[in-house]
């Protein structure tokens, strides 16, 4: 009897100790280096919530990101403020964007219908110019290259993201397995990517073609490489504070667009 009472605790103990892992959140330290300068890069990931800690010299930023309702949020730990960037968000930018240009073309074409003929058909031919030397960045292109490597103990693949002819990113990508995430937190930290994209202006949808994280990323950027690299993975419980906007930070509205 008392040999299955302790059987008994040992399965219950062993079940409570299971479950406590499982709901155990990640951490991934990642080390950045540009220009010379080393900072790190903190993702914090409790199911569908995330939290980005980037340190670069002096300088430090707060991201965090809700899977569910797809919002990221911006901290200003100085301000005491916070900006919300939703999907929302992105598509009316786009929206205010086309506008403000149909806007400039119109004023455009009032000035030219003022010019003598001549005078308006040369200066026609060279806004065209401009307009085609300054037309929007070409679409950007994933390439599997198949290639292997291992970073921080883990198996990756590079895949190559170039403009035009150019290589503009390097990755090396791996799966959910291989970081040992559950499908929550990874399909979070993949959003991740997709938000922040949507923030720069790159709809084209790299992030969601890259095939999994990037372990290690090299980026080229006005002549200086910048290398983020992982470093070490570990589960630990992260507080649910972390995860949220502090106490009495007031939210901003974004600048409007010029």
């Amino acid at each position: 009897m008392v040999i299955a009472s302790a059987r008994t605790v040992l399965v219950l103990l062993s079940g409570l100790a299971c479950s406590s892992a499982a709901l155990a959140d990640v951490t991934l330290t990642l080390n950045t280096r540009v220009a010379g300068i080393n900072g790190n890069e903190t993702i914090s990931i409790a199911g569908e919530r995330l939290r980005l800690d980037t340190e670069q010299e002096n300088e430090r930023s707060t991201m965090l990101y809700d899977g569910q309702s797809h919002v990221l949020t911006i901290l200003d730990d100085q301000e005491r403020a916070f900006l919300e960037f939703t999907d929302e968000s992105a598509a009316a930018d786009a929206r205010v964007r086309a506008e403000q240009q149909q806007q400039a073309d119109a004023r455009l074409e009032e000035e030219l219908a003022k010019l003598p003929a001549e005078e308006r058909q040369a200066l026609e031919a060279s806004l065209r110019q401009n307009v085609a030397t300054e037309a929007a960045p070409a679409p950007r292109r994933v390439e599997h290259t198949k290639q292997k490597l291992t970073v921080a103990g883990l198996p990756c693949e590079v895949v190559n993201v170039y403009i035009e002819q150019a290589k503009d990113q390097v990755h090396c990508v791996t799966g959910r397995e291989a970081l040992g995430l559950s499908e929550t937190e990874f399909r979070t930290l993949e959003a991740l990517l997709v938000a922040l994209e949507r923030m720069a202006g790159q709809n084209d949808g790299v992030s969601a073609n890259l095939g999994g994280f990037p372990i290690r990323t090299q980026e080229y950027s006005d002549g200086e490489e910048m290398l983020t690299e992982l470093r070490s993975i570990k589960r630990e419980n992260v507080a649910a504070e972390r995860m949220r906007v502090p106490e009495g930070y007031r939210k901003q509205e974004p600048l409007p667009l010029e």
